[in-house]
């Protein structure tokens, strides 16, 4: 019974495992082909967001060349505007070297150092116009590699689309199947639990069966061990038994032999009653003798042994009897116990009978239960090949559906590789224009550092310059000033002299008009520029606000300023056009590391 419930918990054991590996196995598939339709659906939107992404990076692209143009335009305006402006200053410039050789010395120096400005801005617009054209090109090929991706997304799509198909078809069939297997499953739940109920129940009677059995089995072994007992005592007794017949056989072979010794001492005692009548006879007929005096005394000693035989004798029969009572009682005794003991044995071996009976019906039953066991078995065994035939078709379509998985996996491994090879060409490329820009940025700042510096100190030459001009128009002033008051003093004691005073007093004013023409027409030829130009003349205003002071300004330090301005406007426009280009090639370079990143995650 006890290899069956072995036999019989094993299997269930084996059911078990086995409906649980289904059911894992069931459970993974359903976890797969949720992922696979997770993956195909963020597939699917990535490509709707790459598809916008592109759309917006084209329209972004068009508003960027729009926007270079319109710059480029503005650029071309202002250089048109500042060669006209430049040209005016020139006529101007060289009106104002006509009417004084020493300006125009001046004037002519400014106007080199402003031609070779030009001609280096000429030269760096150029440069600017390389970069530009280099930039078209670097956006061109953008827009090519941008195109490659769009259609390599296209190919993609196609790809997730199709793969989308293949994946819903493998799904249904799937469904189908898992819908088939979990139906079969169901059923083969339901007939394991009929049969766990029925191996429960049988274990119940089978537990029953023991139960009885070990009690019969314990009764059995009570009754053995009593008839065990019986028997020693049985032993015992026969022993005892046979120790009271031996016993008594040497009291009756003693008895017998006193017996022989009374006979012998009667027949003695017949004889010496013999010879004792025969004495008496003798004694009365009055012949007694001294011999027959001798023969008496021995006769008296025999007679005294034959006194003592005789108490003996009576004490042995006595004894005898004693004995015979004692064996007649344990007799009876022995005979009641072996009457009782023969009642007991009769009744445990019916019983014994009895329980052998009831033993052979639960044997018949245990064979019973164990031909039901058997074909339970026989079933469950068919059921599992059937669940083994089944796992075998649930594995052949596992494998064909981890086949379908690796050819998806070589496919992602090979968009992996080729976004691999587009990024490490996009990063090549922006590492080169990096690289290009860098040097060109490091170039212009170093020209912008070395322009600013010569203007810097060209400006402090000038400003010391006209500091010291004007120090020097001061103390002429305090001179001349001193001059009349003490002339002014003198007249006051000198009435006579009032007409030299009143035309030196008059010269005064005109001396002073004569220092600060200079200035003022410096300023009326920087106001007329100003009204031709308002752009010009609001820069020109704030950098002579900045820079100079307002009683003698001269007119090569308008110049330099305008100059000064004029390029820091168009480094300043320069800085922005690089900064915008710089935005976009970032934002370029983020967008493809994006997708690269999002592919690269697919």
């Amino acid at each position: 019974m006890k290899q069956i419930d072995i036999m019989v918990a094993h299997k269930k054991a084996e059911w078990d495992t086995q409906t649980q590996a289904l059911e894992s196995c069931l459970e993974l598939r359903d976890q797969e082909l949720s992922s696979l339709k997770n993956a195909t659906e963020e597939k699917c939107k990535e490509t709707e967001r790459l598809c916008q992404r592109l759309d917006e990076m084209e329209q972004l692209n068009r508003e960027m060349t729009i926007e270079y143009e319109r710059q480029l335009t503005k650029v071309q305006n202002e250089l048109a505007r500042l060669k006209r402006s430049y040209e005016k200053l020139m006529k101007k410039q060289l009106k104002g070297t006509r009417q004084s050789s020493k300006s125009q010395e001046e004037d002519q120096s400014e106007i080199k150092i402003l031609t070779k400005k030009l001609e280096e801005f000429h030269e760096k617009s150029l440069d600017w116009e390389k970069q530009r054209l280099q930039y078209q090109q670097q956006v061109a090929s953008l827009e090519a590699q941008r195109k490659a991706l769009a259609e390599k997304s296209e190919l993609v799509q196609t790809q997730l689309c199709s793969r989308k198909q293949m994946f819903e078809s493998v799904e249904l069939a799937s469904q189908s199947e898992i819908h088939h297997l979990a139906s079969k499953l169901e059923r083969a739940n339901d007939t394991i639990c009929a049969n766990e109920l029925e191996l429960e129940r049988l274990n119940i009677r089978v537990d029953d069966l023991t139960d009885t059995n070990q009690k019969i089995l314990a009764e059995q072994q009570k009754l053995l061990h009593e008839l065990k007992l019986s028997r020693n005592s049985l032993e015992v007794l026969h022993d005892e038994k046979m120790e009271l017949r031996a016993t008594l056989l040497s009291q009756e072979d003693f008895v017998t032999n006193l017996q022989i010794y009374h006979e012998q001492l009667q027949k003695e005692l017949s004889k010496l009653t013999e010879t004792l009548n025969v004495k008496e006879t003798f004694i009365s007929l009055g012949s007694p003798d001294g011999k027959c005096i001798q023969p008496s005394e021995e006769q008296m000693e025999k007679l005294l042994e034959l006194q003592l035989t005789e108490e003996q004798l009576c004490k042995a029969k006595t004894e005898i009897k004693k004995l015979k009572e004692e064996l007649s009682h344990k007799e009876q005794s022995h005979s009641r116990e072996l009457e009782g003991m023969r009642l007991e044995v009769t009744q445990l071996t019916w019983e014994l009978h009895q329980r052998e009976i009831t033993i052979a019906s639960s044997l018949g039953s245990t064979t019973s239960l164990e031909q039901q066991l058997k074909i339970e078995i026989e079933k469950v065994e068919q059921k599992t090949i059937e669940h083994k035939a089944k796992s075998t078709s649930f594995a052949e379509f596992q494998e064909s559906y981890n086949k379908v998985l690796n050819k998806v996996e070589l496919q992602n491994k090979q968009l992996q590789k080729e976004l691999a090879e587009t990024r490490t060409t996009l990063e090549a490329s922006s590492w080169v224009s990096q690289s290009k820009y860098d040097n060109i940025v490091q170039q212009l700042q170093h020209q912008v550092t070395e322009i600013t510096n010569a203007e810097n100190k060209r400006m402090q030459d000038l400003q010391c310059k006209h500091e010291e001009e004007m120090k020097a128009l001061q103390a002429k002033y305090d001179r001349t000033v001193q001059h009349y008051e003490e002339e002014l003093q003198r007249a006051k004691y000198f009435p006579s002299r009032m007409l030299p005073v009143s035309n030196v007093a008059a010269e005064l004013p005109h001396r002073t008009n004569n220092v600060e023409s200079l200035p003022y027409e410096s300023l009326e030829r920087s106001d007329i520029l100003l009204c031709e130009d308002p752009e010009f003349s609001y820069m020109v205003s704030r950098e002579h606000e900045k820079d100079f002071l307002p009683l003698s300004p001269l007119p090569t330090a308008n110049v330099d300023v305008i100059a000064a301005k004029f390029l820091e406007e168009e480094e300043e426009r320069s800085h922005h056009i690089l900064e915008r280009l710089d935005t976009h090639i970032e934002e370029l370079k983020k967008e493809s590391e994006r997708t690269v990143q999002q592919f690269t995650h697919q």
